[in-house]
């Protein structure tokens, strides 16, 4: 009934000429026909009773419609699995014999369709990577309960204290460029300023240092060039500044009542360091997956930087890296971005996605390589546990967890790409760097 040639194209299309039988034209021809006449409706004619020669001079045009659909549906399906080609993209159908439907000749339409490319797997160990090695220390921890204790702190006003970096301090402003007052919102107000913390212009927050309360005085500082408002990128401004309050934080007490504060009913110090280190070890074990994973990453990518990627995927992957974006912004901020805000984030989405698909075809050929199929019993054990151990009764979430499909589904795949990325990076890297905590879960 059909013939079929292929013919490999720019990139990684295909083109796959399809010669459709007289014979099977005719036959299609006439269940179009049937078809149209069957539901065609003409003034003075009963539905179903159209003599042929008034459906054909009113209707021609629908059934070459009809016909060329019924032809390529017929026939498509078997052509694409006699090339012996794995499309990975619906085709573009290409139909230029109209003018043959009712004759006595084959018929010839033509599907351009993508495939994969082959994928050469390069040697790992070219990549020369370095082994992340870290453990929560006991430093770590004290420095944590710190930090614990800085947030749980209360800023109390001191006289006669001066501003220093481990101090809040309240100054009136007044400003002006090219010695004129600024009118605009920003040009005079109160600011609350931590110096050395506390996002500032370069500068200002520093020139503060050493001053009391009641004090006024005057500084300068300098826009950067990329400031939001562009009326004042890129200029010098003098601010009089009015010192209204020092304050300093004065820190709880590391008790009973402080360690309760995060969940430990008995207020034991013992049992707040263990859950606190537990946390900070479930905070590194994420910190590691995903700085090594981007590691690898990163030099796949510029190892096969030549490599042809399907359009077809790098679409999909930029559309999900799209949603993503709606998803992030509409949970971190409570509003959907609209059109003009993820237009402008339009070349980020498309670099992500080409990159996504690039490396989907990486792994699956190193996959392959390693002959690896599924993740360990350990490893999806390990996510499991990383899941539940923020909960009380870990084990009765890790149950809860196992009967849920949708959710063993994604902690089966986020242990298969660990262990996926365990095992290229045992031939990638040459060597370790110990890092900090802090190094770690900082990207330091």
């Amino acid at each position: 009934m059909i013939k079929v040639s292929t013919e490999k194209k720019e990139g990684l299309k295909n083109l796959i000429t399809v010669t459709v039988s007289s014979d099977a034209v005719k036959d299609f021809s006439k269940k179009a026909f049937a078809k149209v006449a069957k539901n065609a409706r003409l003034d003075g004619f009963r539905k179903g009773h159209i003599p042929t020669n008034v459906i054909k001079q009113h209707f021609g045009y629908q059934i070459v419609e009809e016909t060329i659909d019924a032809i390529i549906n017929g026939t498509y399906r078997d052509a694409l699995k006699e090339s012996g080609l794995e499309a990975v993209s619906a085709p573009e159908i290409g139909f230029n014999d109209d003018n043959k439907l009712e004759g006595e000749t084959d018929v010839v339409y033509t599907m351009t369709v993508e495939v994969e490319p082959e994928v050469s797997v390069k040697p790992l160990d070219e990549l020369k990577l370095k082994h992340l090695k870290c453990e929560v220390t006991d430093a770590d921890v004290e420095s944590m309960v710190k930090k614990l204790q800085e947030q749980q702190g209360k800023w109390q006003v001191k006289d006669d204290l001066a501003i220093s970096n481990d101090t809040l301090a309240s100054v009136n402003f007044v400003l002006s460029v090219d010695g004129k007052a600024v009118e605009n919102d920003g040009g005079k107000g109160e600011l609350k300023v931590q110096p050395g913390t506390t996002p500032m212009i370069p500068g200002f927050s520093e020139q503060l240092v050493g001053h009391k309360a009641q004090e006024q005085f005057t500084i300068k500082a300098t826009f950067p060039q990329e400031y939001h408002a562009q009326d004042l990128a890129g200029k010098e401004g003098t601010f009089d500044i009015t010192v209204n309050s020092v304050s300093e934080r004065v820190l709880p007490e590391l008790n009973s009542d402080f360690y309760k504060l995060y969940g430990i009913k008995s207020g034991d110090e013992a049992e707040f360091k263990a859950l606190l280190r537990k946390n900070m070890e479930r905070e590194l074990d994420r910190a590691f997956t995903s700085r090594t994973s981007n590691d690898l990453n990163q030099a796949l990518l510029a190892q096969y930087s030549d490599l042809l990627v399907p359009q077809t995927y790098i679409k999909a992957e930029t559309e999900n890296a799209r949603e993503n974006f709606k998803r992030q912004i509409a949970s971190m901020y409570r509003f959907t971005p609209d059109e003009k805000m993820l237009n402008a984030q339009k070349e980020e989405f498309e670099k992500e996605g080409a990159d996504r698909a690039k490396l989907y075809l990486i792994y699956k050929a190193l996959a392959k390589s390693f002959d690896y199929t599924a993740p360990s019993n350990e490893t999806v054990e390990h996510i499991l546990n990383q899941y539940a151990i923020a909960y009380e009764d870990a084990d009765k979430v890790k149950e809860q967890m196992r009967a849920d499909k949708k959710a063993m589904a994604n902690i089966m795949n986020a242990a298969y790409e660990r262990d996926l990325v365990a095992k290229a990076m045992e031939k990638a890297c040459d060597g370790e760097v110990v890092k900090s905590f802090d190094e770690m879960v900082n990207n330091k």
